[in-house]
């Protein structure tokens, strides 16, 4: 198939990475695609655009993609982006990639297309939707921005990695970050952003006067800057005993793989996601994950991974002067469930615990959701 893929590539964006996944998937299926770059959604993003060019994980797409023309005429149109665009050139099917993580799209992304008019008239310009949750799909109806455009569900994929020594990358790890080997390694990937809900993690493990826990954040720098009241919290966090490694570097997909793959859980207690693709690539590899019970890692989690979720409250409330529906954390529950956690990382079980089986059994492969765009 001939497909056409506007977006992003090159930095590490969520929307710009699940586009550099399918862009992958595609070309070793033998399809060809042409890409078109769009304008980032922060102009000072385009210093960025070359991160990930030297990560061998995606050097196919760097020496297969190739330039479309508006005089040709392709099998499939795929855009993701933000903001979105209009479809740019002609294709026999076109899909336009769009989620949203609270209970509709909010004022501050309608206004930055101008308007839900202009939104729901570029959304009309295309044959589908797609988005990667029942969730998202759900607040993109009440959102009311499809018209006559037809709505597909198709989940993120995972990589279906083999890793056959976590001890040997928790070691490599802990030496790396200045981790004590005894200590319990808790990992949360993303941007201090009230929906990401690192405050109420990092509050939940201060209170736990557990002193043999250590909490990686995450972040990309390049993309998303630290803010004070992140860096006051994490102060505060450091009193309380518990030790806190940041991490900022733009990292290669083998090094995010490595630092997931090293630590003892991954942790995401989350008021509001559309998908959470850190949580999926954690169950895949059969990493306990402690999280926030609800929409929409509910539609991928088996009941064998359920066992550190965290029962929530549905919230309608105010959040930059709109209201929006959240999810907020039974705090008892929390604390009692990494508790139970952290009972299950004392007694030691790692090797030959993480199977995919096990954790995973409801996640597709990049490579099958991609096919999914083209069908």
């Amino acid at each position: 198939m001939k497909i056409v893929v506007q977006g992003w590539v090159g930095f590490p964006h969520s929307i710009c990475m699940v586009n550099m996944k399918h862009i992958k998937a595609w070309l070793e299926n033998g399809h060809d695609v042409y890409f078109h770059s769009l304008a980032p959604l922060h102009s000072f993003w385009k210093d960025r655009s070359e991160v990930l060019r030297n990560d061998g994980y995606y050097r196919k797409i760097y020496q297969e993609m190739k330039e479309p023309s508006t005089t040709d005429y392709y099998d499939v149109l795929v855009s993701l982006s933000v903001p979105l665009s209009k479809p740019l050139y002609r294709a026999r099917k076109s899909v336009i990639f769009i989620v949203a993580e609270y209970n509709r799209l909010t004022s501050a992304y309608m206004d930055l297309h101008g308007g839900i008019d202009q939104v729901k008239g570029i959304v009309s310009e295309y044959d589908e939707v797609v988005t990667p949750s029942q969730w998202s799909a759900e607040a993109l109806k009440e959102s009311d921005i499809l018209g006559e455009t037809k709505i597909r569900v198709i989940p993120h994929g995972v990589d279906n990695y083999k890793l056959t020594s976590f001890s040997a990358l928790r070691d490599r790890l802990c030496k790396s970050l200045s981790i004590n080997a005894s200590s319990k390694i808790l990992l949360c990937i993303g941007p201090y952003t009230f929906n990401k809900g690192i405050d109420q993690l990092l509050t939940i493990v201060a209170n736990s006067n557990r002193k043999d826990i250590t909490v990686i954040t995450k972040n990309v720098d390049a993309v998303y800057k630290k803010n004070k009241s992140y860096l006051d919290l994490l102060k505060a966090v450091t009193k309380s005993g518990i030790q806190i490694r940041y991490v900022g570097d733009s990292l290669t997909e083998i090094e995010m793989l490595s630092l997931l793959a090293g630590s003892d859980a991954y942790c995401s207690l989350f008021r509001a996601e559309g998908f959470n693709l850190p949580v999926a690539q954690a169950l895949s590899l059969g990493i306990p994950v402690y999280a926030t019970s609800a929409p929409p890692i509910q539609e991928y989690t088996s009941n064998s991974s359920k066992e550190f979720l965290v029962d929530c409250q549905s919230i309608l409330g105010c959040i930059n002067g709109e209201m929006l529906r959240y999810f907020e954390v039974n705090m008892s529950d929390a604390s009692n469930k990494l508790g139970k956690l952290l009972d299950h990382l004392d007694k030691g079980c790692r090797e030959g615990e993480y199977e995919a089986s096990k954790y995973g059994s409801r996640l597709c492969s990049w490579n099958e959701v991609s096919h999914m765009y083209l069908n």
